[in-house]
């Protein structure tokens, strides 16, 4: 008999433990978007293909990591630079040197397209600043040099709100292909160069240099 009770004091503990060890893992599974992030969960159980993956903002859902694989967003603010000025100044239409930086504020939209789209095409395991400026660098860059060799210096001087426009237009579809919205472009230079570093040997230099 007591060896009876033994064995089910046992058996018990066994379930106890076991259930404990259980119910940790399931409240640890549970994971919660803070204010400023988001993330997107792929995989699990009944996911048919083509099916969009689940986004949770401001609220939280089950993750399991042998079932699921997330990806975290930021929805803060980023800012990217643009300082194209002294020797890697930018080439007008007329071919005259301009020095010319500008600050870009933008942000991943903070819907559910928006981040699917940021998570998709910036990629890895986090969306954050370095991530972003990564992915936008180059396309903010683009715009400012097309706008600027539209443009003759002068105009490029007394035009300034057309430059910003041109800029904005040029930019924000191309953003919106990552998941990104553009907040603002700020000009914090935008001048001629009239110095003998404008000329290279007499010949202009392309403003992609």
């Amino acid at each position: 008999m007591d060896q009876i009770v033994i064995i089910s004091l046992a058996i018990e503990c066994a379930a106890l433990f076991f259930a404990a060890a259980f119910l940790a893992m399931i409240m640890r599974s549970w994971v919660k978007a803070p204010a400023s992030r988001a993330f997107v969960r792929t995989g699990g159980f009944g996911v048919k293909p083509g099916m969009p993956p689940r986004v949770v903002m401001n609220g939280g859902t089950w993750v399991f990591s042998f079932l699921h694989e997330i990806t975290w967003v930021d929805l803060g603010t980023v800012a990217i630079e643009v300082n194209r000025t002294g020797q890697n100044a930018l080439l007008a239409k007329d071919l005259q040197y301009v020095d010319v930086r500008v600050i870009f504020s933008v942000h991943v939209e903070p819907t559910t397209e928006g981040i699917i789209d940021a998570a998709r095409t910036i990629g890895g395991k986090v969306v954050d600043a370095p991530a972003v400026q990564a992915a936008a660098g180059a396309k903010v860059t683009g715009a400012v040099l097309a706008a600027v060799a539209a443009r003759s210096q002068e105009d490029l001087y007394r035009e300034h709100d057309d430059f910003l426009e041109d800029v904005r237009k040029r930019i924000e579809l191309d953003l919106g292909e990552n998941g990104l919205v553009l907040e603002s472009v700020s000009v914090l230079t935008l001048q001629p160069r009239t110095d003998a570093e404008s000329v290279a040997g007499g010949q202009a230099v392309p403003a992609g240099r």
